[in-house]
């Protein structure tokens, strides 16, 4: 090792001590306190402690935990919630939403604060007994919407064009590509959605705030509102700067009280030094896997992201681009599963969707794994669409958030055709080879008539298969299922009316049922994937194993593209064209996608 590996290894022991440093304890003492959770910047299916270059995350669970452990600490006679302005989708917000209310059965007061609100944060903080703006706070306030982003223009000036073949005549995925606006189809589809979600939001405003549906719909629509305006028309209830709260809340509750702030933080172990041999030989603390319990455990598993074919070697450990990779994860549920500890499983999917193949086999895993009398409880989160719902379909009960995108049964197979960019930049391409369909994957040019008609061929079983399994997987009919599919989506409130989904609820919900269904009461939580120590991820820099973080950065046309591609789309579209890329570049053949829309932007 040389002398410039030692010093980075000596340096990463200096911060690994600073990371690892204490939290503030959670006080014990006799004196009742307030509990203080903090909700900002971007809020995670699970967090990213050690995570070196770009923002940190909150787990969402431990945000969630920390309400419910407020609930029954008797020590903590109120909860104060501040937000600061989270980065979270609305399946997030809303399961936020039942922590607060489960919280108001203790019958301990509670209240949220932040100084400006839009339609997440404000229906999380309905929740709490009262809501206090500053004087100066706003509440973004005017219905529910979402945009789709089209396309079709941008690329034609580029010289692209998008080739689709599709399954479902509601399987839009690939339209903001090839239209310029949306079909009836996909307007029919994303209103209902649009219509479900605001009923959504005005029965979470009602529940919280007590109030009428009518009332809870006059607030939900009438924004913006200054605090002034806000508290008039009765959605919030109390106009004090930050500084003010701990002074409203010694009148409030009529006694001394102890702030304990960042009560969402878990303590975290005293790190150990590592030893000079240790830092020689490149180990250190958490170098070594945990140790296993014979306690009976709950495993919550995260399929997070597009899903791809194969195996991904851990590469992104420096940057956050999530792929779901079916060798990768099958691996992981058979070692969960093969865990004497292992009394259920919950899958928490957060998904758009991607290889069709891939979606399968992931399936077929989870169908194994109840085969062995082991209880698979799915949770999905903000999307759980196509692939994403095809992975979950079969669990043994199935919730989803009443605005978890759901559904989008159908397929599609789609190339980007460059020939036009090719030509404004004097670019001639000539393929040689010998086979009557060597061009398929050929991205300078359409498909010929024949080769339209292999991928139809391709595809047409693959759809089938789908809505077969889907079927099967929830109990219904053929011919009942064919009626929910087409690459229609659903919103969870819909999906659960049309038998797709089990229940409503979040992870904290599906967890309560994993425990039930193992009758393991009593089961610790255990998560999956799990989180490299420090250390483990210097070994693996200096092995070689950590490169460039995956996504569209690489070789080819789209990997030298991406500066204009990030700057000109939105940040939606990064993931299907991080897909597209990764498939290109280990294609065997057509690849058949499972994904839902996904130029979605939420006015959240």
């Amino acid at each position: 090792m040389n002398a410039r590996h030692l010093f980075t290894l000596l340096a990463a022991a200096l911060m690994l001590s600073l990371l690892d440093a204490p939290a503030r304890a959670q006080s014990n003492t006799e004196t009742s306190g307030v509990a203080v959770v903090n909700v900002g910047g971007i809020i995670g299916e699970r967090g990213n402690p050690l995570q070196l270059f770009g923002p940190r995350t909150k787990p969402l669970r431990r945000l969630v935990g920390a309400v419910d452990a407020a609930a029954t600490d008797d020590n903590i006679e109120a909860l104060v919630v501040r937000f600061d302005n989270p980065v979270w989708d609305m399946a997030q917000a809303m399961e936020f939403h039942d922590a607060l209310m489960r919280f108001r059965e203790s019958g301990k007061p509670s209240y949220a604060a932040y100084t400006h609100g839009g339609l997440t944060t404000y229906v999380a903080s309905t929740a709490a007994d009262e809501i206090i703006l500053p004087p100066l706070g706003m509440l973004t306030l005017t219905g529910v919407s979402f945009s789709m982003y089209y396309v079709k223009d941008l690329l034609d000036k580029l010289g692209i064009e998008a080739e689709v073949i599709q399954f479902g005549e509601y399987k839009d995925a690939a339209e903001p590509f090839t239209a310029s606006e949306p079909s009836e189809p996909a307007r029919q589809q994303m209103e209902l959605f649009a219509n479900d979600l605001y009923v959504t939001m005005r029965d979470r405003i009602a529940a919280g705030r007590g109030i009428s549906t009518e009332e809870a719909s006059s607030i939900l629509t009438m924004g913006p509102y200054s605090a002034e305006r806000a508290l008039a028309k009765g959605a919030i209830d109390r106009i004090a700067y930050p500084e003010e709260i701990e002074e409203l809340l010694k009148e409030d509750l009529g006694t001394l009280i102890a702030m304990q702030r960042e009560y969402a933080r878990e303590p975290r172990r005293q790190a150990q030094p590592p030893s000079l041999m240790q830092l020689l030989t490149g180990g250190g603390p958490g170098t070594r896997g945990r140790a296993r319990t014979a306690d009976p455990t709950i495993a919550v598993v995260y399929a997070l992201g597009m899903i791809v074919d194969g195996s991904l070697d851990e590469t992104d450990m420096l940057f956050s681009v999530p792929f779901i990779a079916d060798e990768d994860f099958t691996r992981m549920l058979e070692e969960v599963a093969a865990e004497e500890s292992t009394k259920a499983i919950v899958l928490r999917i957060n998904s758009p969707g991607g290889s069709a193949s891939a979606s399968d086999r992931i399936w077929n895993k989870i169908e194994e794994i109840r085969a062995k009398d082991i209880p698979v409880v799915v949770s999905m989160g903000g999307v759980a669409a196509s692939g994403g719902y095809y992975m979950g379909m079969g669990g043994d009960h199935v919730l989803a958030e009443p605005s978890t995108i759901t559904g989008s049964i159908g397929a599609i197979a789609m190339k980007a055709v460059l020939g036009g960019t090719y030509e404004k930049i004097g670019v001639n391409t000539h393929r040689f080879g010998v086979g009557e369909n060597i061009g398929i994957l050929d991205e300078s040019r359409r498909w010929t008539e024949r080769e339209r008609e292999l991928v139809e061929e391709l595809l047409q079983p693959i759809y089938d298969d789908f809505v077969r399994k889907a079927a099967q997987s929830r109990g219904m009919e053929l011919e009942d299922m064919e009626e929910l599919a087409g690459g229609r989506v659903w919103s969870g409130l819909s999906a659960k009316e049309k038998g797709l989904v089990d229940d409503l609820g979040g992870l904290q919900q599906a967890i309560t049922v994993a425990r039930e269904m193992a009758n393991a009461p009593d089961a610790t939580i255990r998560e999956y994937p799990r989180e490299l120590g420090f250390f483990e991820m210097i070994e693996k820099i200096f092995a070689g194993e950590v490169t460039a973080p995956r996504g569209l950065t690489g070789t080819g046309t789209l990997g030298t593209m991406e500066p204009a591609v990030r700057a000109l789309l939105p940040e939606s579209a990064l993931g299907v064209l991080a897909y597209l890329h990764h498939a290109r570049a280990s294609s065997r053949g057509p690849s058949a996608m499972l994904v839902s829309p996904w130029l979605i932007q939420p006015d959240y």
